[in-house]
């Protein structure tokens, strides 16, 4: 499974993604620039813009808000 954090590049949000990753998660971080953030997080990281044009993806992040 993987977790999606959004805020991942906040205070708290950081040291989420930092612990996930010690306990071998896989982790998708949110984040407005990928490209900007890439140095902030472990390699094993996937970094991801919000992108809520595609329906299939509006519906996801509409649950995890919830």
């Amino acid at each position: 499974m993987t977790t999606l954090v959004t805020g991942a590049t906040g205070n708290t949000g950081r040291h989420v993604v930092a612990e996930l990753v010690r306990r071998g998660e896989r982790v998708r971080a949110l984040t407005r620039d990928p490209a900007a953030n890439a140095g902030r997080f472990p390699a094993e990281v996937e970094l991801v813009a919000p992108s809520l044009s595609d329906s299939c993806e509006t519906r996801t992040y509409e649950v995890l808000l919830m």
